[in-house]
């Protein structure tokens, strides 16, 4: 996708939603983990990143209904990774809680979540068993 590529662009207030800005599907960028910082927990990132999705869901309605895919893509990976985060942690019902958000979100993206989790499995493959969904 380059920098011709076609973007969305909301009337609304908010930086995101004031300039135009473009989705580059895949990685754009690694995260760096060190002590102390915040990218060691991956689960309270993914929680973030659900907790932006339903400010969106709230705020703009109209731009959801144009991307539903994406946006079950977005829930399924989140919850996805949380649910491993919990099962790590030993705590089988907050697991349990969001891999069910995350089978009921990928179910309602293309292929019932195959393509996204071959994605997921080819990045692990080439990042190594760290790399979260």
């Amino acid at each position: 996708m380059g920098i011709d590529a076609p973007y969305i662009q909301i009337q609304r207030r908010g930086i995101a939603t004031r300039y135009p800005f473009f989705c580059a599907p895949g990685d754009a960028a690694a995260i760096r983990r060190h002590e102390g910082s915040i990218s060691r927990d991956g689960a309270a990132l993914r929680r973030g990143a659900l907790r932006v999705l339903a400010k969106l869901e709230a705020a703009h309605p109209h731009v959801v209904r144009q991307h539903q895919t994406a946006l079950n893509e977005g829930h399924a990976r989140n919850h996805g990774a949380i649910a491993l985060a919990r099962f790590k942690q030993h705590q089988i019902t907050a697991g349990l809680s969001h891999a069910t958000q995350a089978l009921r979100h990928s179910l309602r993206t293309p292929g019932w979540g195959t393509l996204a989790l071959l994605q997921w499995i080819r990045r692990r493959q080439v990042r190594g068993t760290g790399a979260m969904p």
